[in-house]
C-alpha cells in the first residue's frame, strides 16, 4: 500500500510539473515581447532557410526572445513548413505567434 501512495505522489508531482512547463510555455508564445527596442526593425529571410535558421534571424534581430519559443510555436500551429522567404518589416513589440502569422 505504501508504495502504491509514493508512486501517486510521483505521479502528481510530475503531472503538476508538466502542468506549469506547458503553461509558462504558451503564455512565453502569446506575450509580445517586451525586450524589443520599439524601432523599426527588418528581417531577410533567404529563399530555403530552415525553420530554426528562420527562428535564429528573429531572436538575433530582437524580434523574439527566444528561438525555440518560435519552434515551438510553429510546431504547435504546424506552420513550419509554410513559412516564406521574403523581407519582414517589424514596428512594434508582437507574440511569437503573431510573428509567425
Amino acid at each position: 500500500m505504501r508504495k502504491v501512495l509514493v508512486a501517486l505522489g510521483v505521479l502528481v508531482v510530475l503531472a503538476g510539473g508538466a502542468s506549469a512547463g506547458v503553461w509558462f510555455v504558451v503564455r512565453a508564445v502569446q506575450a509580445p515581447y517586451r525586450g524589443f527596442a520599439g524601432e523599426e526593425q527588418f528581417v531577410i529571410v533567404p529563399t530555403g532557410a530552415s525553420s530554426p535558421a528562420i527562428a535564429r534571424l528573429l531572436e538575433g534581430a530582437g524580434i523574439v526572445s527566444d528561438a525555440r519559443l518560435v519552434r515551438v510555436a510553429l510546431w504547435w500551429t504546424g506552420r513550419g513548413r509554410v513559412l516564406k522567404a521574403g523581407e519582414y518589416r517589424f514596428t512594434r513589440a508582437l507574440s511569437v505567434l503573431d510573428v509567425i502569422d
